[in-house]
Formats: C-alpha cells, sequence, structure tokens
C-alpha cells in the first residue's frame, strides 16, 4: 500500500517530481509525518509560479509571514519546502536565498 504522499491529491500515483520532492525531504532527514505539509507548501509556491521569479517567491511568502492564521512552525515548513524544491529545480541559478527578509521569521534550513 503506497504512503498518503506518494499519490496526489486527485488520487493518482505521484508524479515523477513529486516522487523527487519526497525523496529529498527523506534525504535531509524531516520528519515523514510533516511531508504531506510540505508537499502542500511547495504545490502553492508552484501553482503560483514562485519559480518564475524571486518576486513572486518573495510576495508568495511575505504574504503567508504577514498571516495572523499563520504559526511560525507552519511558516517555517513553507519557506523550507520553497526552499528544497527552488534548490533542486535549475532555475535557481544560485540566486541570493534570504528567507529572514521577509517577515523577520527565520528558516529552519541553513544556507
Amino acid at each position: 500500500m503506497p504512503l498518503p504522499s506518494d499519490i496526489s491529491s486527485d488520487g493518482q500515483p505521484a508524479s515523477p517530481a513529486r516522487q523527487r520532492f519526497l525523496q529529498r525531504l527523506t534525504a535531509l532527514a524531516i520528519k515523514p509525518s510533516t511531508h504531506d505539509y510540505y508537499v502542500q507548501w511547495a504545490e502553492a509556491w508552484t501553482k503560483i509560479r514562485g519559480y518564475r521569479s524571486a518576486d513572486a517567491t518573495t510576495t508568495f511568502l511575505y504574504a503567508l509571514g504577514r498571516s495572523t492564521h499563520l504559526e511560525d512552525r507552519q511558516f517555517r515548513q513553507a519557506v523550507d519546502a520553497v526552499y528544497i524544491l527552488a534548490h533542486d529545480t535549475p532555475t535557481h541559478n544560485g540566486r541570493t536565498w534570504n528567507p529572514v527578509s521577509w517577515t523577520g521569521k527565520s528558516s529552519s534550513i541553513t544556507t
């Protein structure tokens, strides 16, 4: 039986990209119980096309950081998910990564 993270939201088997992301989460020793949350944040960032520009990513994370309905741990998960996904894609091209600039909150991933 596949793990919940191995099945997409439409009930289909996970795409190769999703599988690579899950493997990366495992390699980074991120708790398996939180993988679905990381996937949701990565999907949200992808849906707003954050990978296209630093401005889109900044806008996405700044809005999340300003949300009063989001706990600090949730924000850190979102930042970490975007960081992992952005750094594992060829479009990153060594851009400076400064999660503190969005809200003053910090990420648990070090650069």
